[in-house]
C-alpha cells in the first residue's frame, strides 16, 4: 500500500520556489493592487486580472507546474502547484490560475505522452526544415496563449451544485451525423468563464448513455455566456447555456473510463488546490490583523497587548497550521499515488477545515479591528468576501462531510454520523 512521507515530500527546492512566489507576489500584487483591479474593473488591456503579471507567470513555467514533462510540463507534482496556490492566497490574487491549471491537467490525463521522434521534428520546426503543425491545445495552455477553465457545476443541483458524473450531469451532447456534436443544457459558477478562450465541459452522450468530456472555444455559436454576481470582486464565474452548439467531433477529449477519471482526479486536484489557496489566504489575514493589534493602541499600549485580543490571534494561527498540514497531505497523497478514495478524502477534510477556519478567521479580523474593520477602507472586507465564496467553491461542507461519513463509517454509526451532519455538528479532521 502506498504511503504519504512523513515530511509530506518536501525537498529544499520547494523552500526556495515559496520564497520566489512569495516575493514576486509581494511585489506585483500587495492587496494595494487587488484593489485597484476591483475597483476599476480589470487591467489597461481589458482583462478582469493583471494580464501582465499572468504572463510573468507563465513564464516561469508555472502554468503546467504539475503536468508531466513528457506532455509539456515540468513534471513538478501537486505539492509544489500547492505551494504557488498557497502564496496566490494570501495576497487574494485575482487570476485565471487555478482554472487553467485544472483544465490543463483535464487535457493531460488524456493526452499521449511526447516521443524523442516528437522532440526532433519540434527541433526540426524551429530550423524551419519541419511541417507546420499548430500546438495542441494543452501546449497552448501551458504557453499562456488560451485562458482555459472547466465547467463542474449545473443549476438545480442543490447548494452543492457539482455535477461531474453520468448520474448528475444533465447537460448533453447528440451525435448528428459523423462528424458533429450538438450541445445542450446549462453550466453555472464556472471560474473566470467570462475571460475563458476554452471551456471543458462534462455532458450525457445521448446515443451511447455514458459521460464525455467536450472542448468548447469561446466565444462559439450556440453558447452564451453570462457574467454572474458574486461576492467576492476578486473572483469571476460566468453562467453558460449551450442552445443547439455544434461543435466537430473532435472536440470530444475524453468519454466513457477516461471521462470517469477526468472526473475523478479534477475534484480530489480541485479540493486540494482550493484548500491550500484558503490557507494561504488564511495567513493573510491572520498578518493583516496581527500587524493592526501591534500598531493600534489603547491605554497608551498595542491592543495586542491584551488576552482578549492575543488569545484569537494565536487561535487562527493554530488553525493555519492544521489547515495546512491537511492541505499539504492531501497535495502529498496526489504526488504518491494513494488509492483514488484516500486521495479525495483527504482532499474534502483539508477543503473543508481551511474554509471553516479561514470563515471564523475573517470574522476574528473584522472584530479585532473595531469599527474601522466594518469599513470598505479596511482590507480585511476582502477577506471576508473571499471566505464566503470559497465555502461554496466546489462543494459546501455540509455535502463533503456527508461523503466522509458514508466513506469512514458503517452501519449505525454511519446513521448516526449522516444525522449530526445534517445538524452540522461533525467536524472531520486528522
Amino acid at each position: 500500500m502506498t504511503q504519504i512521507p512523513d515530511d509530506f515530500g518536501f525537498q529544499a527546492d520547494h523552500g526556495t520556489l515559496r520564497q520566489m512566489a512569495r516575493r514576486l507576489l509581494a511585489e506585483r500584487a500587495p492587496l494595494s493592487r487587488t484593489r485597484e483591479l476591483c475597483e476599476r474593473g480589470g487591467d489597461d488591456e481589458g482583462h478582469a486580472f493583471d494580464s501582465g503579471l499572468y504572463q510573468d507567470m507563465v513564464g516561469l513555467c508555472w502554468v503546467g507546474l504539475d503536468i508531466d514533462a513528457a506532455r509539456g510540463g515540468m513534471g513538478m507534482g501537486a505539492l509544489t502547484l500547492s505551494l504557488l496556490l498557497e502564496q496566490m492566497g494570501r495576497v487574494l490574487l485575482p487570476s485565471p490560475f487555478l482554472a487553467c491549471s485544472l483544465a490543463a491537467r483535464a487535457l493531460a490525463t488524456v493526452t499521449e505522452p511526447r516521443t524523442a521522434i516528437d522532440d526532433d521534428d519540434e527541433e526540426e520546426d524551429e530550423s524551419g526544415e519541419g511541417d507546420d503543425s499548430e500546438p495542441s491545445t494543452l501546449d497552448r495552455i501551458i504557453g499562456g496563449d488560451c485562458i482555459a477553465t472547466v465547467a463542474l457545476s449545473e443549476p438545480g443541483r442543490g447548494a452543492a451544485g457539482l455535477a461531474l458524473d453520468y448520474a448528475h450531469v444533465q447537460t448533453s451532447a447528440a451525435v448528428d451525423g459523423d462528424d458533429t456534436l450538438v450541445l445542450r443544457g446549462e453550466k453555472n459558477h464556472v471560474m473566470w468563464g467570462t475571460e475563458a478562450d476554452l471551456v471543458l465541459v462534462p455532458a450525457r452522450l445521448r446515443d451511447e448513455q455514458r459521460l464525455g468530456w467536450i472542448a468548447v472555444p469561446l466565444p462559439c455559436e450556440g453558447v452564451e455566456v453570462s457574467p454572474e454576481i458574486g461576492i467576492d470582486p476578486t473572483r469571476r464565474t460566468a453562467r453558460l447555456r449551450f442552445d443547439g452548439a455544434r461543435l466537430p467531433a473532435t472536440a470530444l477529449v475524453a468519454d466513457a473510463d477516461d471521462a470517469e477519471r477526468i472526473s475523478r482526479e479534477l475534484l480530489a486536484r480541485g479540493l486540494t488546490m482550493v484548500a491550500a489557496e484558503v490557507c494561504g489566504a488564511l495567513e493573510g489575514v491572520l498578518e493583516l490583523t496581527a500587524t493592526y493589534a501591534k500598531e493600534r493602541l489603547q491605554f497608551g499600549k498595542p491592543i495586542g497587548a491584551f488576552q482578549a485580543v492575543k488569545h484569537p490571534i494565536v487561535d487562527v494561527m493554530v488553525d493555519v497550521e492544521l489547515a495546512r498540514s491537511l492541505a499539504y497531505a492531501a497535495a502529498a497523497a496526489i504526488d504518491a499515488g494513494v488509492d483514488d478514495d484516500e486521495q479525495l478524502q483527504l482532499a474534502r477534510m483539508a477543503k473543508v477545515k481551511a474554509c471553516e477556519a479561514y470563515h471564523h478567521a475573517a470574522g476574528r479580523g473584522v472584530q479585532l479591528h473595531g469599527g474601522f474593520g466594518f469599513t470598505y477602507d479596511c482590507d480585511v472586507h476582502f477577506h471576508v468576501k473571499r471566505a464566503l465564496f470559497a465555502r461554496a467553491t466546489l462543494g459546501d461542507a455540509t455535502l463533503h462531510r456527508r461523503a466522509l461519513a458514508a466513506a469512514l463509517f458503517d452501519g449505525d454509526t454511519r446513521r448516526a454520523a449522516l444525522a449530526v451532519v445534517e445538524r452540522g455538528g461533525l467536524t472531520l479532521s486528522m
